[in-house]
């Protein structure tokens, strides 16, 4: 009789294991699923980040070559006024 008893005592914690396992197999799944959505709100984040970076530097680089173009205007109009003189 203590065969039949350790037998299903033994079944008992193989049962027991078996569901522990399940558990934390359902719980790493969930953890997976949560990694997974923090990682697409992570990679939304850096394609805003990223637009918003290409938006400034051309808005940076919309008033350097204004200035830039306004310069070379004032050095044409400098030539042109030194050419008059010699003249």
């Amino acid at each position: 009789m203590n065969t039949k008893a350790e037998y299903s005592q033994g079944s008992s914690e193989l049962s027991k294991a078996v569901i522990l396992l399940s558990r934390a197999d359902m719980e790493l799944s969930r953890a997976q699923m949560e990694l997974s959505k923090t990682e697409i709100s992570v990679g939304g984040s850096e394609t805003k980040l990223a637009k918003l970076a290409k938006i400034t530097i051309a808005l940076f680089l919309v008033p350097i070559g204004y200035g830039v173009w306004i310069i070379i205007l004032a050095e044409r109009e400098e030539r042109s006024h030194k050419n008059s003189l010699k003249r």
